[in-house]
């Protein structure tokens, strides 16, 4: 299998609420040249079954409850891309995040890290969803 430019690590525990949201705005990048990874650390909740949904654009590993550096850590080890990006497992991205970054990483090769700004983006208790991201100002 060729190697993708960016590996996205996505360390999950105990967030179905979100995790679908996380992995569908991880898939919608602009850039293609990607892999998902999701190492769940142990959840008791459904997150492995949803992540499991996707197939085979997302590859989730499972281990016992280890902590988030742990699962990173096993993410970054089982990665095959040129970059690594982490990703939070409550996080949404804009869909074209990793081509500005990446494209910013090999227009500047010196640097080593390239990171954004973020918005705060709350569940919408009363109706259990989260707001329509073209509402949020990028």
């Amino acid at each position: 299998m060729a190697q993708p430019i960016v590996s996205i690590i996505i360390a999950s525990y105990n967030c179905a609420a979100y995790i679908a949201e996380t992995i569908g705005s991880a898939l919608a990048q602009s850039l293609k040249d990607i892999e998902i990874i999701v190492v769940d650390d142990g959840s008791t909740d459904d997150t492995p079954r949803i992540v499991s949904a996707f197939g085979a654009p997302v590859r989730l590993l499972t281990q016992p409850n280890s902590g988030v550096c742990v699962a990173r850590n096993r993410g970054i080890r089982e990665a095959r891309g040129r970059y690594i990006c982490l990703m939070d497992h409550d996080d949404y991205w804009f869909p074209d995040k990793l081509e500005n970054q990446v494209r910013m990483l090999e227009y500047h090769p010196e640097a080593g890290v390239v990171y954004s700004a973020f918005t705060l983006w709350y569940r919408d208790e009363k109706h259990n969803r989260f707001p329509d991201p073209a509402t949020l100002n990028e």
